[in-house]
């Protein structure tokens, strides 16, 4: 196996997929490992580590990307990530200033300098998962199971808004929090290691990969109402954070409340009880130099 594993899903449809696995496929000084099934990015990353790999390179969006850090996180050895951002959102190439385009993007998983960041850990009833940038209880991850592959398709990140406003039209979940000695009551937690949500959305202004913490933002109630000002505050490039007041730092996060769904990287996970904690200096990929 070459020093560099580069994981990708050789069935993504569309012109642009196709385009971008000719592109993978030509490849010559790296190990191809395409993926067959949902959650196999995970299984290859950790043979790819346990393999010895020094660096593998996820191709695709967040959720690929949350596949492989899980994958690294099994292994006994954690190799460099490099990203080769393809995805609908982007969130985290956005986040580190990764390139869109295959051949920065493909330099910069090579020749980028290493960056060590923090991750958010998840423990629930079914195990253990690890994200990079972005966790959500309650309402955004309900949306999740409103967004399909061709509204995805059709209007890109636009897709989870529209089925935000679906979901609006159905029953909401409540969340108790308990975290830093307090518990707050709320219709949406969501928890970041950095500061964008659903792409240059910032959501957390104060967070940090690095600092040893999570942000929080709290929603105390999901309807129209709370609907609108987030729409006002995105048309004024605001933050979604809607009070001052609904946003904390936290090492530790419990969602105590039973059956409510929660989110990694956009991607249903499973349901709470749920608790987040952080990972110090836990990950380490290949980001673009100082300019």
């Amino acid at each position: 196996m070459n020093a560099a594993c580069l994981i990708y899903n050789p069935a993504a449809r569309g012109e642009k997929a196709v385009a971008l696995r000719r592109k993978i496929e030509r490849l010559s000084d790296v190990t191809l490992m395409p993926t067959e099934r949902p959650g196999h990015a995970t299984e290859l990353a950790a043979k790819a580590a346990d393999s010895g790999a020094e660096l593998v390179i996820a191709v695709g969006g967040d959720g690929t990307l949350y596949e492989v850090i899980n994958g690294l996180m099994r292994a006994n050895h954690h190799p460099r990530l490099g990203l080769i951002p393809a995805g609908t959102a982007n969130v985290f190439a956005l986040e580190h200033g990764i390139p869109w385009d295959f051949e920065g993007a493909l330099q910069t998983a090579f020749h980028g300098t290493p960056k060590t960041i923090d991750l958010i850990r998840a423990d629930f009833q079914n195990g253990t998962r690890c994200a990079a940038q972005l966790a959500g209880v309650g309402f955004d991850a309900m949306t999740l199971g409103f967004v399909s592959w061709e509204l995805k398709k059709k209007y890109g990140k636009l897709a989870y808004w529209i089925a935000a406003v679906k979901a609006l039209f159905h029953a909401r979940p409540a969340l108790t929090c308990s975290f830093n000695g307090r518990r707050r009551e709320c219709g949406l937690a969501l928890i970041g290691n950095g500061r964008f949500y659903g792409g240059r959305l910032v959501c957390f202004p104060d967070a940090s990969p690095v600092d040893g913490m999570m942000d929080l933002t709290l929603f105390p109630r999901v309807g129209l109402i709370t609907a609108t000002r987030v729409c006002a505050r995105i048309l004024m490039g605001r933050s979604l954070c809607l009070n001052r007041a609904d946003y904390f730092q936290t090492n530790q996060i419990t969602i105590e409340s039973p059956g409510v769904d929660f989110q990694l990287e956009g991607e249903w996970v499973g349901v709470s009880p749920v608790t987040f904690s952080i990972i110090k200096h836990a990950l380490t990929f290949n980001a673009p130099g100082p300019r």
